[in-house]
């Protein structure tokens, strides 16, 4: 049995699962060309962690596009096949602040500071 780490690094909310897929054929080709596993299996790992994250990230955490994440999970290789560790699974998520929220912040308090330089 073959053990691994996948790490998303950090990426926008609208492209982890991108992220994601290209991680997982990147880390398997190696482990592809001797015929431990297929591309197809592969792929439907992919998909299959996607699909948990999106529900996870999206549907539970109502993160946005602009939102950014980490993700990090082991999985191992089995007979074939890909088995995600979901206990393993590590997300951290920062979220975005507007942009006018900012700009308002900072027109507050400089009128009052100014920075050292």
């Amino acid at each position: 049995m073959l053990k691994y780490r996948l790490r998303s690094g950090l990426v926008i909310g609208g492209a982890f699962a991108l992220k994601i897929r290209r991680g997982l054929f990147a880390q398997m080709k190696p482990v592809m060309r001797v015929g431990h596993v297929t591309q197809e299996e592969v792929s439907h790992a992919a998909g299959e962690l996607n699909r948990f994250l999106y529900d996870v990230l999206v549907t539970h955490l109502k993160i946005s596009k602009g939102d950014v994440v980490r993700i990090s999970i082991e999985y191992s290789v089995e007979d074939g096949k890909i088995v995600w560790d979901l206990e393993s699974l590590n997300l951290e998520v920062f979220r975005r602040v507007p942009e006018g929220e900012v700009r308002s912040v900072i027109n507050e308090l400089k009128t009052g500071h100014s920075p050292r330089g």
